[in-house]
């Protein structure tokens, strides 16, 4: 990747977070699903939400995830592949806290931090058929 654009969202991958996010992705049993990463209208606060639709009802499971201070913002709904990132969290157990960076441009970065060992995935957007 010659540019990486600058991310806007910060989210704080925590014990809750990791917990919820695998949960709901075993529950949906779907390796098609979609985590959303969007502006909830009804409180204006940051939410990712599996089973996100732009028209119309669907089955949607939201979570308000903590995030970095100021780090919180998105103009756009921007989607990723949930079993994609069920399989970095698979691989990386041993890490503690990650750190899931989006940018309205399309990309996402996982990135683990410990003493001696640093690690970054990169998730590309994909569009939501409604």
């Amino acid at each position: 990747m010659k540019h990486i654009p600058e991310f806007t969202v910060a989210i704080k991958m925590d014990e809750a977070f990791i917990d919820w996010f695998k949960s709901v992705y075993t529950a949906m049993g779907d390796s098609g699903a979609l985590f959303t990463v969007v502006m909830s209208k009804h409180t204006r606060k940051l939410e990712v939400v599996v089973g996100y639709k732009s028209v119309g009802y669907s089955d949607r499971l939201h979570f308000q995830p903590c995030t970095l201070q100021g780090m919180d913002k998105v103009k756009a709904p921007v989607s990723f592949t949930a079993k994609h990132l069920t399989e970095v969290l698979k691989a990386n157990p041993e890490f503690k806290d990650p750190i899931l960076n989006v940018c309205e441009a399309g990309l996402a970065s996982i990135s683990f931090s410990e003493v001696d060992l640093d690690s970054q995935y990169y998730l590309v957007k994909v569009e939501v058929e409604d």
